[in-house]
């Protein structure tokens, strides 16, 4: 691959994260009905002691919550911990589809385009989609 194609293929990863985390956020839902657990995690991050936050199923999720609010109470940026699980939760399914494509072009072979398609489709799926900004 030359220079100016493997840049051209680092502007279309950067490219695709930014598309996925936008749209992430745009389509998180509004009404979080089925979010009892979101809002949940989002009280503990907030008010539980540390001790309180060793999930027994997300181990590290809550405690980096807990770090990440902390750091953005602050320095001002945030004021609540729920939108900031969000932005993180958003970012993290960005990263997941385009690094499952990443996965399917570097590693299985598939061609660039079509593993992109590939992810795709698990990206706009609505498993993924539900639970990416919640």
């Amino acid at each position: 691959m030359t220079g100016s194609s493997r840049r051209f293929a680092t502007w279309t990863w950067g490219f695709l994260f930014l598309g996925w985390f936008i749209f992430y956020i745009f389509t998180a839902p509004v009404v979080h009905v089925e979010a009892d657990d979101a809002y949940l995690y989002g009280y503990q991050v907030e008010q539980d002691s540390l001790t309180g936050l060793l999930h027994p199923y997300h181990p590290l999720y809550l405690p980096l919550m807990r770090g990440l609010f902390e750091v953005g109470k602050s320095v001002g940026v945030v004021d609540r911990s729920f939108p900031l699980m969000i932005v993180v939760g958003a970012g993290l399914a960005a990263a997941s589809v385009v690094l499952f494509s990443l996965i399917l072009w570097k590693r299985l072979g598939v061609s660039e385009k079509p593993s992109i398609a590939i992810g795709g489709l698990l990206g706009f799926s609505y498993g993924f989609w539900r639970y990416a900004a919640e």
